[in-house]
């Protein structure tokens, strides 16, 4: 569905509220959350570097599905190149699971890199390679 509204003061208290639960969300949760925002093209700086931080506590300890990882890349990379060094941490993690990425799930992430101007070369060439 697409509704062409966005009420500034409810997506304000929405990521304000967020920013102080994201030690609760598990990955698809800050995946989600942060890809809702940016399909919004919305950038809440605080509720990103609190799904940031978060996600980065996780990566080595929690399952991340593959498609969280894209979609998380994905929202990243539109919110801009503040979060480089977080865009390759995400691409060191997607390299473990690269065997289970889809078509769709290999074209975010190589999108997102491409959109930030991250060099990732062992996640592109393993990406090409599953191609």
């Amino acid at each position: 569905a697409w509704v062409d509204l966005k009420d500034e003061s409810l997506m304000s208290a929405i990521a304000e509220r967020a920013s102080s639960c994201v030690t609760t969300f598990n990955p698809q949760g800050l995946a989600r959350v942060a890809w809702a925002f940016a399909k919004l093209d919305l950038r809440p700086e605080l509720l990103l570097q609190a799904i940031a931080a978060q996600a980065a506590a996780t990566m080595s300890t929690a399952h991340w599905p593959v498609s969280s990882l894209a979609k998380l890349s994905w929202a990243f990379a539109k919110a801009g190149t503040a979060y480089v060094p977080f865009l390759i941490t995400i691409a060191r993690k997607s390299l473990e699971f690269i065997s289970e990425f889809n078509g769709r799930d290999s074209g975010m992430m190589a999108w997102a890199l491409a959109r930030a101007e991250v060099r990732h070369e062992p996640l592109m060439i393993a990406i090409a390679e599953q191609i």
